[in-house]
Parts: structure tokens; sequence; C-alpha cells
């Protein structure tokens, strides 16, 4: 390693010295012949900076993006194609280049290039209006229509709004409803909100009741929520929460059937004075010494 001179600066400084005269020549007559500058790059096995400043010593020129014979060939192949009528769209997916592509490779032959269509220009004559005028109000939808012809549903609606047709729009009962609930005419739809219907009081009841009788409860014995949601599980019956959410508290609803709720067991813990708590610390850590 050279001291000193870091690998950036020796990299760049080789790269800024001239190429090999013989290498140079080798690689402008593979360039003259039509090859691009990144095939060259992989035949000689040089980097692409390398190529360009070989073109530069002998005073070639690079060429444009697309000025290749081939690509000349293919140009004038799409402006023929254009002239009779082909979309630029239409070339784009055939040659697998972009639309922008296409458009900037015939404007530099001189073709006058027609504005894109937006959302609601359709390049349609007299004849294809009436065509599609007729076959909506002879009942066809909008949507094998605009299929038919290439275009999108949202478009044809616009066309036939402008020819005075009335299209029936979703949208605008959407809008209807806002009005009438006084909310804005557009945005997302409005939501219903859909309540479910109350519960039958009694068919609630009902259940606790064949839960006693399957269990063979008489009155006064107690049903506890467990108990009874154990049940309800296997028999498919309205869950503990359901019967609390319509009939209230469950001491409530089981009094109602003649039964009482069931007792939860409470945890008792010891009280434990702080001379006990501290010989309890001090055996659980001699344990674990143990260990």
């Amino acid at each position: 390693m050279t001291a000193g001179i870091s690998r950036t600066a020796r990299v760049k400084t080789a790269i800024m010295s001239e190429v090999d005269p013989d290498l140079a020549r080798q690689v402008a007559d593979a360039y003259a012949a039509g090859a691009t500058q990144r095939q060259v790059s992989e035949q000689f096995g040089i980097y692409p900076r390398l190529v360009r400043q070989a073109l530069r010593q002998e005073g070639v020129p690079a060429r444009l993006p697309g000025t290749r014979r081939e690509d000349l060939d293919e140009t004038a192949a799409w402006v023929d194609r254009y002239r009779l009528g082909e979309t630029m769209t239409s070339i784009s997916l055939s040659s697998g280049y972009g639309v922008h592509t296409v458009q900037r490779r015939l404007r530099s032959a001189g073709v006058q290039v027609n504005p894109r269509p937006g959302p609601r220009h359709i390049r349609w004559d007299e004849a294809t209006r009436a065509a599609v005028l007729t076959r909506y109000q002879a009942g066809e939808r909008i949507a094998d229509i605009a299929k038919d012809e290439g275009v999108s549903a949202n478009r044809l609606r616009y066309v036939l709004a402008k020819a005075g047709t009335p299209v029936g729009d979703s949208q605008e009962a959407h809008r209807s409803a806002r009005r009438a609930l006084g909310g804005p005419l557009y945005g997302p739809k409005p939501r219903v909100r859909r309540t479910p219907p109350e519960p039958d009081r009694d068919a609630l009841l009902g259940h606790v009741r064949r839960c006693g009788l399957d269990l063979e409860l008489v009155a006064g014995d107690q049903l506890s929520m467990s108990t009874y949601g154990a049940w309800a599980k296997a028999n498919g019956a309205p869950t503990v929460t359901t019967l609390r959410r319509h009939l209230g508290p469950w001491r409530q609803t089981v009094a109602r059937v003649g039964y009482v709720p069931g007792s939860q067991p409470r945890l008792t813990y010891a009280r434990l004075t702080k001379k006990q708590a501290v010989e309890a610390v001090r055996s659980y850590i001699a344990y674990c010494d143990e260990e």
C-alpha cells in the first residue's frame, strides 16, 4: 500500500488516467458498430466510465437514447401504427416500453401526438356515440357497454350524462339520503346502524328454568353462574353475560325462577406479624440455599 494515498484517491486517479490506446480503439469500433455502452462494458470487462472515457479519447460522440438503428426502425414502425389509429397505450403494451417512452420517440420523429384522454375525454365519433346510447336505452348494463368499448364505467356515465340521458347512479341515491339527513353531499357512504332486536325476556328465563330442571333443582336451591355457564355451553343456551345484559344482576334473575345465587368462596389470608414475616423470609432463604 502506498503511504499517504487513500484507496478512493487511487481509484479516482486510475479512472481519470487515459485508457490504453489499443483498447480505446477497440471500444470505439464496437460502439460505432451499434453496441450500447453497457454492452461494450460487458464485452471488454471494464467499467462504463472507462467506456465513456475511451470514446472521448477517440473523439466518438455518445448517442442519445433511442437513436440506434434498431431503435430508429422500431420508432418508424410505431409512427406507422400510430398514424393508422392505434393508441400509444396499445403500442406500449405490445412493445414492452412505457407510454412516456413511446410518446417521446413519436415526438422526436416529428409526429403530432394527441393528448392522452383524461377521465372525461373519449375520442368517439358520432356513430359510436349513437350506438352506445341506443344500447343503453335498450336496457344493457353500463358495465357491459364500457367493457365492449374499452373504457371505464365512469367515463361512459359522463358521456351519457352529457348526451342528456338519465343515468341510474347509486351515488346519487346516497347524496339524496345525505340531503335528507342534513349531512355532506360527498364523502363516505352513510353508515346505517342496525340495532339487534330485543330478545324475549320470558324466553331467557325459560333457559334458566330448564337448567334447573336438568340439574334436578328445587325451589330454594343454589344456582351459581359457573354452574349455569357450564350447562349453557353444553346445551347451546344463552350465556351468563347475555342474561345479565337483558335481565339484570344474576341474583335477581335466579330469584325470579325460585332459586338463590351460589355463594362464591372467599379467599382468606393469614395476617402475620412483623416478626413472623421476618422468620418466614429467613426460612425461605435457607431453603433456597439448601437447594
